[in-house]
């Protein structure tokens, strides 16, 4: 497979495409599946998404909490994942684990409980997942591009003394200032 360059708006927005209801029922029509299918295609390809070695399951996954972090809800129940993806209850429990290798790789977290390194499947149903922060900004390509805005340290105490004193100067001539103005008054 060849890389695909996706922007970062442009892989959130085939994840958007792929979620909702076109993910349990069939779509209605056959073009809908293929625009589905390619957008599955183009997200597993995606140079932000290759590295996670994802199938079309793990991209519906994904899709479903990035869609239900935009209606506002943050965490996701297992159980609600797992409805979504299958209508059959005993295959979409078959899909437990996949989950708990999501969550391994990075792209989820999960809350729930104080035993988070546990991998039976009744702690796995407990458990409330959303995307973790790493995966977010590595589909927004931020952890790179953010501009550093911090000040450099102080070289030695002297420099970072003279900085004091030179702020305790510029607060004295505003108060003078300020007093000048008042006694005027």
């Amino acid at each position: 497979m060849s890389d695909h360059i996706i922007s970062g708006e442009k892989c959130l927005e085939l994840l958007l495409d792929v979620s909702g209801d076109k993910i349990k029922k069939k779509p209605s029509s056959g073009s809908n599946k293929k625009e589905t299918n390619q957008s599955i295609t183009d997200l597993i390809t995606s140079s932000s998404l290759k590295d996670y070695n994802l199938n079309e399951i793990d991209i519906k996954i994904i899709s479903i909490l990035f869609k239900n972090i935009l209606n506002g809800r943050d965490e996701t129940r297992a159980i609600d994942i797992l409805k979504k993806l299958e209508n059959n209850k005993c295959k979409s429990l078959s899909e437990i684990k996949r989950l708990a290798r999501l969550k391994k790789i990075g792209i989820l977290k999960t809350n729930g409980g104080l035993d988070d390194c546990a991998d039976d499947i009744v702690s796995l149903l407990r458990y409330s997942y959303q995307l973790s922060d790493d995966f977010i900004n590595s589909i927004y390509s931020q952890t790179e591009e953010l501009p550093s805005d911090t000040a450099k340290p102080y070289k030695n105490n002297y420099e970072y003394l003279a900085d004091q004193f030179e702020r305790l100067n510029i607060l004295r001539n505003a108060t003078q200032d300020i007093n000048r103005k008042i006694r005027r008054r």
